[in-house]
């Protein structure tokens, strides 16, 4: 355990990147084929240290799961994934790219855990326009101050997701103009929030808007068969959103994406959407 640093669980915790040479660990575990897990570790900053290097990075069978930066106090950090039914291999490891300096996050207290409710299924039902599905459809294409790109990092079905990235103060996302019947207009998609900043939003009808989901407006989506729900919508798992655009008043889309909001300015959201398809 690393001095002056109290664990989470039991007497002993792990500092990344200590002696400038152990950057990281690994276990091999027996899953079952297609069950969910929920991989969850405690972590925080080593203090005294600068947090540009204590990225942290989660891998399933050395395919990038998740990362993230700790804070100066310790949290819990939990990311989904799904077993293949053989010796599945979990990696806790600095970014390659910040090790070798001595300095890397504490971590504690890692768990893997077989949940018993299934991910969330794709959308259902009739999808008469799809916008996004491993790539750009229709004439869909990026918009906003950000990163918007297909992205391995991610995904739902398949190997690529829509990654989208908006700056502080800013929104990024997917443009779309198209018309949507007035009465039974949808719009479906799966979405991955890699945090707790940022909303989901669109701009509609004539570039107004944004329209950002939330508790105000929840009975016009739901979110896993379930109306909607910001206390529902947990981050670093796949959720399934369907919106009745009708009850927004919306009968033309124009955008599909992030609406990032920070009190500092100086904070980005980050989230992953597949599936995005509109019908009537």
């Amino acid at each position: 355990a690393m001095p002056g640093i109290e664990p989470t669980d039991g007497s002993q915790n792990i500092e990344l990147d200590v002696l400038s040479n152990k950057d990281g660990l690994y276990q091999n575990v027996q899953t079952n084929s297609d069950a969910s897990y929920t991989i969850s570790l405690d972590a925080r900053l080593r203090p005294g240290s600068d947090s540009s290097s204590q990225s942290v990075e989660i891998l399933w069978n050395n395919t990038k799961t998740g990362e993230f930066v700790p804070t100066s106090s310790w949290a819990t950090y939990t990311f989904s994934v799904i077993g293949t039914g053989a010796q599945d291999r979990l990696t806790v490891q600095e970014l390659s790219s910040q090790s070798q300096d001595g300095e890397g996050a504490i971590i504690d207290n890692i768990q893997l855990i077989e949940s018993d409710t299934p991910p969330p299924p794709p959308p259902t039902g009739d999808i008469s326009l799809m916008l996004f599905s491993e790539a750009f459809e229709n004439g869909a294409n990026e918009w906003g101050s950000g990163t918007v790109a297909a992205s391995p990092e991610q995904s739902f079905e398949g190997n690529l997701s829509l990654k989208v990235v908006a700056n502080a103060w800013g929104q990024a996302g997917l443009s779309k103009t198209h018309t949507v019947d007035s009465t039974t207009g949808i719009l479906r998609f799966n979405v991955y929030r890699d945090g707790n900043k940022g909303k989901i939003s669109f701009r509609h009808s004539g570039w107004a808007g944004p329209i950002d989901l939330d508790n105000s407006n929840s009975s016009a989506w739901s979110l896993n068969g379930a109306p909607g729900s910001l206390e529902a919508f947990t981050p670093n798992t796949w959720h399934s959103i369907e919106v009745e655009l009708s009850q927004l008043n919306v009968s033309a889309l124009n955008t599909v994406g992030v609406n990032a909001i920070s009190a500092s300015g100086s904070q980005s959201s980050t989230y992953y959407f597949d599936n995005i398809g509109l019908g009537d």
